[in-house]
């Protein structure tokens, strides 16, 4: 699954329900974004769903261990990629659930203009080879070049350009 798709997946998991539903029914408030809290809030959440310690209290959604564990391991892999991408050890003790996912999704997005760029440049400017290219190579380069002119003109087709 894709970064991208991943804090996809985590806004649908980690919704006020699901939060209400830990609250009252187990005990467990996550009462703030902080990323390494939300981890072992989940692990404690998991902890009381596999071993049944309920308040009794009647709540809407109810919460079951394959919730929580899907919840945990989207935020567990979502946190690897951030630290990856920023190149830390680590995740802060400051780091916010909200800011980390708005970082992986900005680091994930396609940037049109930099496409646009890198194709004008292979375009206008492409690599020149010293050496002579057999019929096979020649027909590989026209393939790639035609590739880049129709990612060309479909950005300026859709108005992007």
């Amino acid at each position: 699954m894709t970064p991208l798709n991943l804090t996809h997946q985590f806004d649908m998991i980690f919704t006020t329900s699901f939060k209400h539903t830990s609250k009252v029914l187990y005990e467990v408030e996550f009462s703030n974004s902080n990323v390494l809290e939300i981890i072992k809030k989940l692990n404690e959440l998991r902890y009381k769903v596999e071993n049944n310690i309920t308040t009794g209290k009647h709540v809407g959604a109810q919460i079951d261990t394959t919730d929580v564990q899907l919840a945990l391991s989207t935020l567990e892999k979502i946190s690897e990629h951030y630290m990856k991408i920023t190149g830390l050890t680590e995740v802060s003790v400051n780091t916010k659930t909200y800011k980390m996912i708005s970082y992986v999704r900005d680091s994930e997005r396609l940037n049109v203009k930099d496409v646009a760029k890198e194709v004008l440049d292979e375009v206008l400017n492409p690599e020149k080879k010293d050496k002579k290219l057999t019929r096979e190579e020649i027909i590989k380069f026209g393939a790639e070049q035609k590739t880049l002119e129709r990612k060309l003109e479909l950005l300026k087709k859709q108005g992007k350009l």
